[in-house]
């Protein structure tokens, strides 16, 4: 039955003949609705629906929420049957099994491309939600998990919805995060584990847009925990079962977005946005982050390796930086920055603005990048080069710009006081 043919189904409404073969038992939230036409039935919940046996590819069910009626994660669903064991897996929100069942059947919901989080039961505006959001957000998005890609959005009734969570969240590659103008809040203390780790965490085909991120961590001064958001990976700061090693990878991370973005963060020492690695694409267009007095550097970049053993780095391409705007970074720190990058490649900065720093811009080779590459074409006598417009510093305590280990270098259009 084609997507339309359902959709006109549902609201014809339908009868509960289904040649005699068992729905379910009596569960009382789930009612059936008779025109004749068909078969539909309406459950409360999700769970609700877990009572019923998609017996029939005839079968449609309308829930009314996710985890309780009317909390704007139901939707219409209809059966998948007559395949082997182990074809579907539940994934708690597009696709359910039923109670018992192995896989051969299962409600699948009719949906257009775009994936929304109140279908996986993540509301926004209450508190007393963080746990339960965070716990539904990383199984929608395990990257060690078969499942959904392409646009997943954070429903915005309000206009300013905001979702709460307190634990970290890693994205599988070919995700759009579409915040819709909704707040992302992210409260905790430091817990054992979490160093190298960041509220959201990608490193291939990721783009993250269109909101804000507010972090309330209390890091114990650790640098390395509790950033914003982290994009790749490297030995020592893991992504899910990837522990960091390039080698194992069978295709270079790389093609990651952020766009549209107001992020702010308390964290003390640490950084905003943590780039790592040979990471082959990365645009961060249009972002504003306040550090609050507390963060380190916005943007920090350092070079990965192909081993635990870093014999081999490796070193980021086309990094793209456009209309940034950084405020308000830890007035204490030596060395900290609005962008920070430390043996990339190449990479473009273009219309930054800082205000309230140790330096604008920071580009440091690093001690790997001319000894210890990974690659011919980035062995010695290679050019790397890094391209640097349109630049205003205010209120910076050390320089409006430090270039260490340039081989030459060509500045226009920098303003500051």
């Amino acid at each position: 039955m084609k997507k339309n043919d359902r959709r006109r189904k549902f609201l014809t409404g339908a009868s509960l003949t289904v040649g005699g073969a068992a729905l379910l038992g009596s569960s009382p939230p789930i009612r059936a609705h008779s025109a004749g036409q068909g078969d539909v039935l309406f459950a409360d919940t999700i769970e609700n629906m877990r009572d019923l046996n998609p017996v029939s590819n005839d079968l449609l069910v309308y829930v009314s929420g996710h985890t309780t009626a009317n909390d704007s994660g139901g939707g219409l669903f209809y059966a998948k049957t007559g395949t082997t064991a182990g074809t579907y897996t539940d994934d708690n929100g597009v696709t359910i099994l039923p109670n018992g069942g192995d896989g051969r059947s299962a409600w699948i919901r009719e949906r257009d491309p775009d994936i929304s989080v109140s279908w996986y039961g993540i509301f926004p505006n209450d508190e007393t939600l963080r746990s339960q959001n965070t716990d539904r957000l990383v199984a929608l998005l395990d990257p060690d998990q078969a499942g959904v890609t392409g646009r997943v959005a954070f429903d915005n009734v309000t206009g300013a919805d905001t979702y709460y969570f307190d634990g970290v969240v890693a994205i599988r590659d070919n995700i759009t995060l579409d915040l819709n103008g909704c707040t992302l809040d992210f409260t905790k203390d430091y817990g054992a584990g979490e160093d190298f780790l960041a509220f959201l965490m990608a490193i291939r085909n990721v783009t993250i847009e269109n909101g804000s991120i507010n972090i309330d961590y209390v890091g114990a001064d650790r640098r390395n925990a509790g950033q914003i958001i982290r994009l790749g990976a490297r030995p020592g700061y893991r992504f899910g079962a990837f522990l960091g090693n390039e080698d194992a990878l069978s295709e270079p991370m790389g093609g990651v977005s952020l766009r549209n973005l107001n992020l702010s963060s308390n964290n003390s020492g640490t950084y905003g946005v943590l780039l790592l690695g040979g990471l082959h694409g990365v645009s961060i267009e249009d972002v504003r982050i306040d550090g609050n007095g507390a963060l380190r550097d916005a943007i920090y970049y350092e070079y990965g390796a192909l081993d635990h053993s870093y014999v081999n780095t490796t070193h980021a391409r086309n990094l793209s930086f456009t209309n940034v705007q950084v405020r308000n970074l830890d007035a204490n720190l030596q060395g900290r920055a609005g962008i920070q990058l430390v043996g990339p490649r190449d990479a473009n900065i273009r219309s930054l603005m800082v205000d309230s720093a140790g330096a604008a811009i920071i580009v440091r080779p690093g001690e790997a990048t001319y000894y210890r590459v990974a690659g011919a074409d980035q062995m010695p006598g290679n050019r790397h080069l890094v391209n640097i417009e349109n630049v205003v510093g205010t209120s910076l305590q050390n320089y409006g710009m430090q270039l260490l280990g340039a081989n030459d270098a060509s500045l226009g259009y920098l303003g500051g006081k």
